[in-house]
């Protein structure tokens, strides 16, 4: 799973110090003391984490909601969150045992003119949204950064939030997408188990 041609290689300690925590957690260690005191503190450490994803918060799930509940207006208020999904292509160049885009499966494949784009976001605007979530499927050959940033001027024009949830990209990438209109993106990371991902992700970038 080495890096593959073009990949940015960032130096960080983020996956070596979450695998660290993943394989030294021993959730049969924690009691219902631990869960208590976890949800008793104002700020939920490392250790409060690994209680109340023991077993022995099972008893405690009432509990945990309603703290949760209070952790949630805290942050955000009494607020919704809404948005449109808007998929400008879906073709995919990886094999991702789990997903309904994969390269293998034989779909009906599209990508979105720049004029399909904008009639699409007009009618979504024309709705009411405020916020659009731009999507394809992860194909760099299908849907380049370029045609991306493109999406999101026009995006631009119609909304008053612009995210994207699109393909892994380099820094260079995320900033030129941020100047064209992008607010943020969605990265998924399936599961952190390098085995379990290893076997859920078969062929393309996804895969490492």
């Amino acid at each position: 799973m080495e890096y593959l041609p073009g990949m940015e290689k960032i130096e960080s300690n983020v996956c070596a110090s979450v695998m660290e925590q993943i394989n030294s957690y021993d959730y049969s260690k924690y009691t219902a003391k631990d869960v208590k005191a976890a949800l008793e503190h104002d700020i939920c450490t490392i250790e409060d984490f690994k209680a109340l994803l023991s077993p022995a918060a099972e008893p405690f799930l009432e509990e945990m909601a309603q703290r949760a509940r209070l952790e949630t207006s805290r942050h955000f208020g009494n607020t919704v969150y809404l948005f449109t999904p808007l998929y400008i292509a879906n073709y995919c160049e990886n094999y991702c045992v789990y997903c309904g885009f994969n390269c293998y499966n034989h779909i009906s494949r599209m990508k979105l003119s720049p004029e399909q784009i904008e009639k699409e976001m007009k009618v979504i605007a024309d709705s009411g949204m405020e916020e659009i979530l731009i999507l394809t499927g992860e194909s760099r050959c299908q849907s380049n950064v370029e045609y991306i940033g493109e999406a999101c001027k026009l995006a631009r024009k119609y909304f008053r939030m612009v995210g994207l949830e699109i393909y892994p990209v380099n820094t260079d990438e995320y900033k030129y997408l941020h100047e064209c209109g992008a607010d943020y993106v969605t990265v998924f990371q399936e599961t952190y188990d390098s085995d379990r991902y290893e076997q859920l992700h078969l062929l393309g970038h996804k895969r490492v």
